[in-house]
């Protein structure tokens, strides 16, 4: 396990910019990068999970196997054993930086001296749990026999890869692929790149007999053989990657996020200065839902994709942060209400929800909410988690399987700003952590590219693992 050091500013506050920083990659989308101070920040190691790759098609006892061979990984213990690596050196692991769930009234938190907050302050890892299917797959099954038992089942195992490419080459965006087996069919969306993360047992599709494909580009059919790897699919014509971009952010705003949105407010200004100096090209929507919970006085509010950055400035200063009470929140009713926003139809056009959250969905809503990010892959949606301070297990691992079912990418705020509450260390073989808006810079530059971009190596504060462009070896 790597890891690399580099400077970064610090300062002082409580939780402070998870929401701001996800409004942050609105303006960071065009590639602005902060100034970095320079501040001594310490290297840290995060414990790496390893379990034998197993059968993508292998039976219930093959998933007790992987949950009896590792069923350290999920544990939330201050320590474990270290662990061999790839290349059989050890590494000490370091325990979880888990916050208890909050109890009582989640009230507002008061600021201590904390400066006008700044774009770049904020650090934040990335996992790909597509590009590392298999770690992702046994891993989540093992948690899912142990300590989520009570989380309702999602069955990630069962994987196929469908890239749609043009002539020239270039993935074929927001493709719909009506897809059966003979009995069940769904409908799965290509991302900006042309692919599609089809999970078949989560869609309610069996490979045992292949499946047929019918698309705008054309008609395939697939043996079970051609599904045992990735399948590529060439239609006639040339394609080009997205020239506009919806953007719809989906924030807490209970008493302790207080802080959060009067700091998104007072940044507003700059982002729409950011945003028509390096997007006068693209074509940008804009749209917000907040959420509270059950008992508050409202449960969801909603302003709707608009392309008028002084509506949406107007509107975020009208909002309050207050409410709350148990840890978790109204998660499924601000994703369904997401899923209803007036979504571009244009084939041309990225679709990305920023999901900024510390906190799960009630146990009897977890079903919902997974159900609902389903309906969003359909529309073509992909979704980013952003996990702040103080998740837990539960609100981790379903967000990391709506980030995956979707096409997205799992974000997660780390320790290395010195900013904010303890922060839960995800389970992963590798990442980077970077500033926050050098990674959401990132993930919109990936979806108007139509290529993985990766964030700039000078903003590379530390390396976990063996990273190479979000693999990890």
């Amino acid at each position: 396990m790597n890891t690399t050091p580099a400077s970064r500013p610090t300062t002082r506050s409580h939780r402070l910019l998870a929401l701001l920083a996800a409004c942050t990659l609105v303006a960071t989308a065009c590639g602005s990068v902060a100034s970095d101070s320079a501040a001594d920040v310490s290297s840290s190691e995060s414990a790496s999970f390893e379990a034998e790759s197993g059968d993508s098609s292998a039976g219930e006892d093959s998933v007790i196997a992987v949950v009896d061979d590792a069923a350290e990984s999920f544990e939330d213990s201050g320590d474990e054993e270290a662990m061999e690596d790839d290349g059989g050196e050890s590494s000490a692991a370091v325990g979880d930086s888990v916050a208890e769930a909050p109890s009582g009234i989640d009230a507002p938190r008061e600021l201590e001296d904390t400066p006008r907050p700044q774009a770049g302050l904020l650090t934040a890892g990335a996992i790909d749990d597509n590009l590392n299917h298999d770690y992702f797959s046994q891993l989540t099954a093992n948690w899912q026999q142990g300590e989520g038992r009570n989380v309702p089942f999602v069955e990630l195992r069962d994987r196929v890869v469908i890239d749609v490419l043009g002539d020239n080459g270039v993935g074929i965006g927001n493709t719909e692929l009506a897809i059966s087996d003979g009995t069940n069919e769904t409908l799965v969306v290509t991302d900006s790149s042309g692919r599609a993360h089809v999970y078949t047992t989560w869609l309610g599709i069996s490979v045992e007999d292949g499946l047929t494909v019918a698309s705008d580009v054309g008609n395939f059919e697939l043996s079970a053989a051609d599904l045992e790897q990735d399948v590529v699919l060439t239609a006639d014509g040339d394609t080009s990657p997205p020239n506009s971009l919806d953007v719809a952010l989906v924030l807490d705003v209970t008493g302790s996020m207080s802080d959060e949105l009067s700091y998104l407010t007072l940044e507003f200004d700059q982002i729409v200065a950011r945003l028509s100096e390096d997007h006068s090209n693209v074509d940008m929507r804009f749209a917000v839902v907040v959420y509270r919970d059950e008992g508050d006085d409202f449960v969801t509010r909603t302003l709707d994709f608009t392309g008028d950055l002084g509506e949406v400035r107007s509107w975020l200063q009208e909002q309050e942060a207050n409410g709350g009470g148990d840890f978790p929140e109204a998660m499924d009713a601000a994703l369904s209400e997401a899923a209803q926003l007036e979504w571009s139809g244009d084939s041309n056009t990225a679709r990305v929800l920023i999901l900024n959250a510390d906190a799960p969905p009630h146990n009897g809503d977890i079903a919902r909410t997974l159900d609902i990010s389903r309906d969003l892959a359909q529309d073509g949606v992909r979704l980013y988690s952003l996990a702040a301070s103080g998740v837990d297990r539960n609100a981790e691992f379903i967000m990391r399987a709506m980030a995956a079912t979707t096409g997205g990418q799992h974000l997660f705020l780390t320790a290395d700003s010195g900013i904010g509450g303890e922060k839960l260390e995800p389970r992963a073989e590798c990442y980077q952590v970077t500033g926050l808006d050098d990674l959401l810079h990132s993930v919109l530059a990936t979806e108007l590219a139509g290529e993985r971009i990766e964030p700039n190596s000078t903003s590379v504060i530390r390396t976990v693992g063996e990273y190479d462009r979000g693999i990890c070896a």
